[in-house]
Parts: C-alpha cells; sequence; structure tokens
C-alpha cells in the first residue's frame, strides 16, 4: 500500500465516520423533537379532558338545581300562603324556604 492510499483509506473512513454522526445527532434530535410533541400531546389532551370534565360538571349541576328548584318552588309558596300550625312544620318551612334562597329559584 502507498501513502496515497493509506489516505485515501483514511478519508474514505473520516467520511464514514462523520455520516454516522451526522446519522446519530440526526436520531438524537428527531427522539427528542417526537418526545416532546408526545409531552404536548399529552398536557393538551388531559387540559381538554378536564374542561369537558368541569363543562359536564357544571352543567350537571344547573340540571340537579333545576330539578330541586321544581320542587321547593311549589313547596315553599304553599308555606308562605299556608303557614305550618305546628313548630317542626314552621321549621320544615323555614328549610324549604332557605333551600330556595340558596339555589336561586325564581
Amino acid at each position: 500500500m502507498t501513502e496515497e492510499s493509506v489516505e485515501e483509506l483514511i478519508e474514505t473512513h473520516n467520511r464514514r465516520v462523520r455520516r454516522m454522526m451526522r446519522a446519530v445527532i440526526v436520531a438524537y434530535v428527531a427522539a427528542f423533537v417526537l418526545s416532546a410533541s408526545a409531552v404536548f400531546v399529552s398536557i393538551y389532551s388531559s387540559q381538554s379532558a378536564i374542561a369537558e370534565s368541569e363543562r359536564k360538571s357544571a352543567v350537571a349541576l344547573v340540571e340537579s338545581q333545576r330539578k330541586w328548584c321544581a320542587l321547593l318552588v311549589p313547596l315553599d309558596l304553599n308555606y308562605q300562603t299556608n303557614t305550618p300550625p305546628t313548630e317542626s312544620g314552621r321549621r320544615f318551612a323555614a328549610i324549604v324556604h332557605g333551600l330556595r334562597a340558596d339555589f336561586g329559584c325564581q
């Protein structure tokens, strides 16, 4: 082997090593980008799920209050016009009136 062919072999080897290093760097960058994307998607999905859960809870709360109001309003109106004769009846009427106010029933 001549000195020139040895240098050519070394240069070829160095090119292959540089190519391999670039491939490794690209693989690491791609892995980092994919990992960061996965974290972003996970956080976004979690926030979306939390927002949807909060929305459903709010809807359920409004529906529950509507149902309670359907019961409390007629009772309260009746107790306002016809005061219960017993102490326990008046306490119950006061509780119904307080619940009506707490729920914001019309």
